[in-house]
């Protein structure tokens, strides 16, 4: 797929494929299953105490959007914390993370869709980044 290819100037999409159904959020793929879940990351460097934010988004194999159907994690909580929530932009539902640094080092920003993955390395420096 070209999306899983296409990695748009100032945004790292990061694609993995992903074989679970979902009908989450009030929002059925009507017999779609899940086909791929991505991560766009405008902003991969943050300094400690500040945020920087993050989509996660799924996919049926028709191109569909699942809203709801990303969990955000991270890969070590020393480093970064993430909350996530559902926000509506005009009809859109996007799944919004929110990044806090809180110590110097390099940490995986996690989101999950079903039982497969997508990630970016997010960094956090001690001065401006």
């Amino acid at each position: 797929m070209l999306r899983n290819r296409f990695v748009p100037f100032l945004a790292v999409l990061l694609a993995a494929t992903v074989s679970s159904s979902c009908s989450e959020g009030g929002y059925s793929t009507t017999g779609g299953e899940i086909d791929a879940v991505s991560i766009v990351a405008l902003n991969r460097t943050v300094t400690i105490g500040a945020t920087v934010q993050a989509e996660g988004r799924a996919f049926t194999r028709d191109n569909i959007s699942v809203p709801g159907s990303v969990s955000w994690s991270v890969s070590n909580a020393a480093i970064l914390s993430v909350s996530g929530e559902l926000i509506t932009t005009g009809s859109t539902v996007v799944n919004r993370a929110t990044v806090t640094g809180l110590a110097a080092g390099k940490a995986n920003l996690i989101a999950t869709a079903g039982s497969k993955t997508a990630s970016v390395e997010i960094v956090v420096v001690s001065g401006a980044p």
